[in-house]
């Protein structure tokens, strides 16, 4: 192995071990560095040479009638504001904690806050500034996890932010009784709202902190690089960053409509309509009122048992005036640089296998790529560990992760955008 990347795993190591995360939480401020923002001052900590600002709240809380609505704007405030601790995650199930072996962090709705690293000296500085996007899959994160601590980008002249949006039902519910209150007549989608209205604060007040509006990179892993690749298509991001890293990910598959006529298209609206089925809501008057009386807590156990699983991003005419992938195709996307990968092995944590034997297997790819399937099967051998399961997995991993990142690196670059992979 290259003594680089040996340098590059140790670094990592250190970063997320629990010895250097209290370390840097034991660090006290020497000074306490203010920074005034459109809405009004904040008040942080100096942690060696960088200025660390957390849980700043850049939209209103989407509490009580704000629960299902698009963000809302902060209302100002004059007293300088104190910004030194994180603020408590968007309500989620556990799965942060079986994933990383960590506890689950304080929760509450009113979750939308970001987090700012920087060491610029001055508002004048013009230091690139990239926005980190969470991933777990649209229905868990949070952006004050350790292995998100921004000191080294700030280290390195970056200026770093990290933030929440909202999750699972309380991000992506789609509902006709929603649709018909909103001005727009849609629903779902919150959470991506939600990330918009980050990105607009970081035009309006990066600069506060050194940055460059002009020099945004938006980037994440997972479900945070299909975020990416939805704000590369939607026009309600459109001049808000401008270069875009994917890792693990590419959203130019498949995508619920919000609503369809044919009973064989899976809807967003149709899935909020099942899962509200099983709350026993039969007076329709009264499914809002009812359903924002409920506590996030209860909401979340009644969806995570939903029989139609998650609630699916929704082509809804106005955060996605069409699907992703035509508009990929097509050309309507940002023409901003981007980079794109993923890991050779993504499948063997994330891919359960649905067959035990090579006969199986080969039914599988039969139904999956029809006449394809001859030619693929000689790529996708019975390793001798691990068997079928371990064909399948290499398969799935290039059919979510390898196959979507070519395709979004080449639609960019057949259009003169430069792309990296």
């Amino acid at each position: 192995m290259p003594r680089s990347a040996v340098r590059v795993i140790l670094v990592g190591l250190l970063a997320t071990s629990p010895l250097v995360a209290n370390r840097l939480s034991a660090q006290t401020a020497t000074q306490a560095p203010t920074v005034r923002l459109v809405e009004g001052p904040i008040v942080g900590v100096q942690e060696g040479a960088v200025r660390v600002f957390r849980g700043i709240p850049y939209v209103a809380a989407p509490t009580g009638e704000r629960r299902w609505r698009p963000p809302q704007p902060m209302a100002p405030w004059t007293a300088p504001r104190e910004a030194r601790e994180f603020g408590p995650i968007c309500p989620q199930t556990d799965a942060i904690a079986k994933a990383y072996g960590a506890a689950l962090q304080p929760t509450s709705e009113d979750c939308l806050t970001l987090n700012v690293w920087t060491t610029a000296a001055s508002t004048t500085a013009k230091q690139p500034v990239m926005v980190f996007i969470h991933g777990g899959s649209l229905t868990h994160g949070t952006g004050r996890e350790i292995i998100y601590d921004g000191t080294s980008f700030a280290q390195r002249g970056v200026v770093l932010v990290t933030f929440n949006y909202r999750l699972g039902a309380l991000g992506f519910l789609a509902h006709p009784a929603l649709s018909a209150e909103s001005p727009r007549g849609v629903s779902g989608n919150y959470g991506l709202l939600d990330q918009v209205a980050l990105l607009q604060w970081v035009q309006r007040n990066i600069t506060q902190f050194g940055g460059d509006p002009s020099n945004v990179t938006i980037f994440g892993e997972s479900a945070g690089a299909y975020s990416v690749g939805y704000h590369l298509v939607s026009p309600l991001s459109a001049g808000l960053f401008h270069k875009a890293i994917m890792e693990s990910g590419s959203p130019f598959r498949a995508i619920a409509p919000l609503r369809t006529t044919l009973d064989t298209v899976r809807s967003a609206e149709r899935v909020g309509q099942a899962w509200v089925a099983t709350l026993g809501l039969t007076d329709s008057s009264r499914v809002l009122a009812t359903l924002r009386a409920m506590p996030a807590d209860s909401i979340l156990a009644r969806s995570a048992k939903a029989t139609m699983g998650t609630f699916p991003e929704a082509v809804d005419g106005w955060v996605f005036p069409e699907h992703p992938a035509v508009a990929m195709a097509r050309g309507r996307h940002a023409a901003v640089p981007i980079m794109i990968g993923s890991n050779a092995d993504e499948g063997t944590l994330l891919a359960t296998p649905p067959v035990s034997s090579r006969r199986g297997l080969d039914s599988l790819m039969q139904v999956l790529y029809g006449v394809r399937a001859d030619s693929l099967r000689p790529l996708y051998p019975r390793p001798l560990w691990n068997g079928v399961a371990r064909a399948y997995r290499s398969l799935w991993t290039d059919d979510v992760f390898g196959m979507t990142a070519r395709a979004t690196a080449r639609a960019m670059t057949q259009r003169g955008v430069p792309a990296y992979r």
